[in-house]
């Protein structure tokens, strides 16, 4: 994405905000003055433990294909909550390009965007089609695996539903408290089988008991896990912190043999 970004030397000011540790641009890498981007999908932030709101984040692609995570914080949200509608472009001003020290980002960039109260968001009825309504983050097994447990990025995955497990309860220690969880396994492309945990607030989509009597298998598109591992095993999870994963199905037609 081409935000005109110049690099800096020196020190590094960090900025401590709601729990949020954002690394502030310095002098030279001065707010960005324009970008003209499509929101790809859009979710709220919250503390697990409180429910207390954090803000809002989405990700945006521009008309070369590119993307770019954004985070508004709390404090901003009043501004743009209402305007921000999935799908449409919009031209974005006085934003600034920050190394983020975060969690949970929707994209493996070096480079988020802030908005601040000094950004402006307009609606503009531009042809969308240049601009990539979706933008997935697959990660192989290899690129996953020094990423494991630090809950930094989202990552999306594919494949054939193989099974469902049942609910289980988990006591969770450090918020003393017992939550439910399922375990998805997915047969990706390469034949590999991949574990996804699914924690009780996603529940709602997924209908085991419909998904499981669907032949051939459904194809299952999970957006927004994060990546664990047990025991030097990877799988994936939904988050409890960001109310951003999604579940796609995809029905595949029925393939016969020729002999039939």
């Amino acid at each position: 994405m081409s935000l005109g970004l110049k690099s800096s030397s020196g020190g590094v000011s960090l900025e401590f905000k709601n729990g949020v540790l954002w690394r502030k641009p310095s002098e030279r890498e001065a707010p960005v003055s324009m970008s003209q981007d499509r929101v790809t999908r859009i979710w709220d932030c919250y503390v697990p433990t409180s429910n207390k709101f954090l803000g809002i984040a989405f990700l945006a692609t521009d008309s070369q294909g590119d993307a770019i995570h954004v985070q508004i914080r709390d404090f901003d949200c009043p501004k743009f909550q209402e305007k921000l509608i999935e799908g449409s472009v919009y031209k974005i001003a006085k934003f600034q390009v920050v190394r983020p020290n975060i969690r949970y980002l929707s994209t493996t960039r070096e480079f988020a965007i802030l908005f601040s109260s000094i950004t402006q968001l307009a609606l503009i009825p531009d042809d969308p089609t240049p601009y990539p309504r979706y933008h997935f983050e697959f990660l192989d097994r290899e690129k996953m695996a020094p990423q494991a447990n630090s809950d930094k990025y989202l990552i999306d995955a594919i494949g054939t539903l193989m099974s469902i497990g049942p609910i289980q309860n988990v006591q969770l220690t450090k918020y003393e408290k017992i939550v439910e969880k399922r375990d998805v396994i997915l047969k990706e492309a390469s034949g590999d089988e991949l574990k996804i945990t699914v924690w009780e607030s996603t529940f709602p989509q997924l209908n085991a008991n419909k998904l499981l009597q669907i032949r051939p298998n459904p194809v299952l598109l999970f957006v927004g896990t994060i990546i664990k591992t047990f025991q030097g095993i990877i799988y994936l999870a939904s988050t409890r912190l960001q109310r951003s994963i999604s579940i796609w199905i995809f029905l595949r037609r029925k393939q016969y043999n020729n002999s039939e």
